[in-house]
């Protein structure tokens, strides 16, 4: 009786197995995260009316807020998302405005955002009447 020859050697077979563990393993992860998405968040802001009625929350982006309500976002202390509901600030300034904040410590006048970098006069022209220093 002819011994038979294997194809693949032990190394080989656990290194299938391996391979074979870690695409399981891929997909059941894929799998568990596509099922467990949440929302993102949603961002609140108070406006300020004109009127002496107390202060409603509103989701709606600044961009679309009426001129006699008078959003105010806390330089020294809105997250980066925030700044984002500004016209002409993105993810990448959003998130400069917060690093400078970090490294440089509160904001003391909002002429100091100009300091940021990509942020100009006519970008700080449009955002400034939306900003407090509080």
């Amino acid at each position: 009786m002819t011994e038979r020859k294997n194809i693949f050697s032990k190394g080989d077979i656990w290194a299938i197995l391996f391979l074979l563990a870690c695409i399981l393993i891929g997909g059941a992860i894929m799998i568990y995260q596509k099922s467990n998405r949440n929302k993102p968040p949603e961002l609140i802001i108070e406006t300020v009316s004109s009127s002496n009625r107390p202060l409603m929350p509103t989701k709606a982006p600044l961009r679309t807020a009426s001129a006699s309500q008078m959003p105010s976002i806390n330089l020294n202390t809105a997250p980066a998302d925030s700044f984002e509901l500004l016209d002409g600030i993105g993810p990448v300034y959003a998130e400069r405005i917060v690093e400078y904040r970090s490294n440089n410590g509160s904001f003391r006048s909002l002429e100091e955002l100009l300091e940021v970098k990509g942020i100009g006069p006519v970008v700080f022209e449009n955002i400034k009447n939306y900003l407090t220093l509080e």
